[in-house]
């Protein structure tokens, strides 16, 4: 997981270490992560991680069915995703690093999709995702846990019930293109926060099932944009 985040994620004016995937930090099994590339223009990315609550290969296009799912065994759970699930979760996948930013700002851009556009809206099978910053507030000086995975301008997580096809539609795409297998996704977002410069931070990266381990989704994380400005 180190090298993978250092090789593929992290961009200038960082330090990433410690990593671990599915609080494992030995060789990735799980084929819940993986890197994607692609030349065209019908999707913002042209190359990243992407992790998924079920098989990686389900992100890859065409859309060819509104119900695509692979789960997986065995079944992780990512308990910090708990307080955002609305019913039992299932499949999950986390990606947890350590980083030191080398100014009092960090940022990345990413993209949540699921099959779960945009039947599911509204529902309580809603899957969820979250970025878990931890470290020491730069306003307060203590310790704090919150997620970056904001909707612009406002501290409301984006999830599928508050950014789909009839709310925020700014920030969401019906996907017509044969990209990316998932029935809709965000647009490409960016995830920020103040930090302490040369202080040492958790980043804590979550995408979990919710309800059932169908109907995948996976957040799509650009490569290169980790970094502090």
């Amino acid at each position: 997981p180190t090298t993978l985040v250092n090789n593929v994620l992290a961009g200038d004016g960082v330090l990433l270490s410690n990593a671990k995937f599915n609080n494992n930090a030995g060789n990735i099994s799980s084929p819940q992560i993986g890197t994607f590339n692609y030349t065209g223009n019908a999707f913002p990315f042209h190359s990243g991680l992407v992790l998924t609550t079920g098989n990686v290969s389900v992100a890859a296009g065409p859309n060819n069915t509104g119900s695509q799912s692979a789960a997986v065994s065995p079944v992780y759970v990512d308990n910090s995703l708990n307080a955002l699930a609305s019913s039992t979760l299932n499949g999950c996948a986390a990606l947890e690093f350590d980083f030191v930013a080398y100014s009092d700002t960090f940022a990345f851009n990413y993209i949540f999709g699921s099959e779960e556009y945009p039947e599911y809206v509204g529902s309580s099978y809603n899957d969820v995702f979250a970025f878990f910053l931890t470290g020491l507030d730069p306003v307060t000086g203590v310790t704090t846990t919150k997620n970056v995975a904001l909707i612009p301008g406002t501290v409301t997580p984006v999830m599928i019930n508050n950014v789909n096809q009839n709310q925020n539609t700014q920030y969401y795409i019906t996907n017509n293109s044969n990209v990316v297998q998932y029935d809709g996704y965000t647009t490409r977002l960016t995830a920020s926060s103040l930090v302490l410069s040369c202080y040492t931070y958790t980043m804590h990266l979550a995408v979990g099932n919710v309800g059932d381990n169908a109907y995948d989704s996976g957040v799509f994380l650009e490569a290169g944009s980790f970094y502090s400005p």
